[in-house]
């Protein structure tokens, strides 16, 4: 007897997400062991094994059944595939922090697993004392979670109507969410320009003094847009003007729309600067970077201007391509500075982006919607349709994105209240909810190194539930509360 494609589909994903994990870990059990961090040789080692026995078996399932008529999956069962896989990954990315006999909790475990795949760089537990193997571990987790969310941009999340990329004029636009041989293209295109970015990093990441395996770290944690945050606390190096500078810039030029770096590599210099997004995002970070230096400048002042401004620069680039990291604890920031910055952790970077947050895109299209209710007001009869670069957007498009917003603020409420239990202060309760829920993870005040342990375990697992809905762009994972998920057939 035959089996569906769905069913299928589920093994292949388990197989591709076996053959990852397997291949990762074998990378810090060997750093492990060359560093005599024995505990946690092993366990990376035999969880390297248990993966590659899943993915054998998964293998020989898949050869030993027979395909149907191929199928177009429902977006059901691909909401349901999406999700099972990233909880599968999740699980089993925790283990090594389990196993690796220094004690830690599951939940722990649990929480450090999803900081790390959501790139959201948060920490219940002591970076200064972890081993080395398990920073790696984590930051491996990082740089292959940013590396998935723009593939899932390209591919699954239009399919399932999560349209990230609704403002670009890229005609590769039309196909997302189709296997077609475009599709694999840009999606080795992406491969190669976030393998780029990330060896890129590296390079100016070393001349700071900090040391090889430091470097290799802050470039895997800022291509991803996790951020560095208290990493250094297990290293002895000397934080620098130079290297706040080097990682805010590359955290930035990895929050640009993927789309600009296509362009770019095929030659269309002019239709990358052309790129509508990346424009409006350029113009909220110039903007930004003038307000904060001017506020800094105003309320705190000094004789140090450059100092100044590059904590400007700095505080921007990190909020604002929801990266997060400070390598000081700047608590003592003026309330307006931290507004301005709160605003663009909240906004993020662009879509097709390893970044987080609403997305510039909605915000300009939501903006432009809002222009249009005021004019439509004044002048009832008009036509006006919503324009964004040179595209007009369809009712269809500009009603989703509306959606999403109102969904967006729905559930960071949602989060604030449950937040709120844990009876910490309101600066926060509020911050802690943005920074897991937009993946930011640090913020000033309290939040200001990303540490999450002053939460009970109540607290920690709705942070990281938070991450997960904010990483998966909300709807894979509210759709679980949707009856008409469960039961199709009753909600008619």
């Amino acid at each position: 007897m035959g089996i569906s494609f769905t069913k299928k589909t589920m093994l292949a994903m388990i197989a591709a997400a076996m053959m990852f994990l397997a291949a990762a870990m074998a990378v810090p059990a060997i750093f492990a062991f060359v560093n005599d961090e024995t505990d946690a040789a092993v366990a990376f080692a035999a969880l390297a094994v248990i993966c590659a026995a899943i993915l054998g078996i998964s293998f020989l399932a898949i050869l030993n059944l027979k395909w149907q008529q191929p199928v177009r999956l429902k977006k059901r069962n691909s909401y349901l595939i999406l999700l099972v896989t990233v909880l599968i990954v999740l699980v089993v990315s925790a283990l090594p922090w389990y196993m690796s006999g220094n004690d830690f909790t599951l939940v722990d475990c649990w929480f450090e697993s999803v900081s790390g795949w959501t790139t959201t760089g948060a920490s219940v537990l002591n970076q200064a004392i972890m081993p080395h193997s398990l920073i790696l571990w984590k930051a491996i987790c990082s740089w292959a979670g940013g590396l998935i969310l723009i593939i899932l941009a390209v591919t699954v999340f239009p399919r399932l109507g999560i349209i990230s990329e609704v403002i670009s004029d890229d005609p590769r636009t039309e196909n997302a969410g189709m296997v077609s041989p475009r599709t694999k293209d840009a999606m080795k295109l992406a491969l190669a320009i976030y393998a780029v970015l990330t060896v890129l990093g590296f390079l100016v990441i070393l001349p700071s003094g900090c040391g090889i395996f430091p470097s290799v770290i802050f470039s895997l944690s800022c291509v991803s847009t996790t951020g560095t945050v208290e990493y250094h606390a297990a290293f002895p190096i000397t934080v620098t003007a130079y290297l706040r500078i080097v990682t805010a810039l590359l955290a930035f030029l990895a929050s640009f729309n993927y789309f600009f770096y296509f362009n770019l590599a095929e030659r269309k210099i002019k239709k990358a600067l052309r790129e509508y997004e990346v424009r409006q995002y350029l113009i909220l970070i110039a903007a930004s970077i003038y307000m904060v230096g001017l506020l800094l400048f105003l309320q705190i002042g000094g004789s140090d201007v450059m100092g100044l401004l590059t904590n400007a620069i700095v505080y921007v680039l990190s909020f604002a391509s929801s990266t997060g990291f400070a390598f000081r604890a700047d608590a003592d920031i003026p309330s307006a500075s931290a507004i301005v910055l709160l605003v663009c952790g909240i906004i993020g970077g662009c879509s097709i982006s390893s970044s987080s947050g609403l997305k510039i895109g909605r915000v300009v299209t939501s903006i432009k919607l809002v222009i249009r209710g005021i004019y439509k007001r004044i002048h009832p009869s008009a036509v006006k349709p919503v324009t964004v670069g040179k595209r007009t957007l369809s009712p269809d498009k500009s009603s989703f994105i509306a959606a999403y917003i109102m969904l967006f603020f729905l559930v960071f409420i949602a989060g604030l209240v449950l937040m709120s239990i844990e009876n910490q202060d309101m600066s926060t309760t509020l911050t802690s909810t943005i920074c897991a829920y937009t993946n930011c993870g640090s913020f000033f005040g309290k939040m200001n190194t990303a540490d999450f342990s002053i939460f009970s375990v109540y607290g920690r697992i709705v942070s990281s539930i938070l991450m997960i809905i904010g990483r998966l762009e909300i709807y894979p994972v509210i759709m679980l509360l949707s009856r008409s998920f469960w039961n199709p057939e009753r909600s008619r």
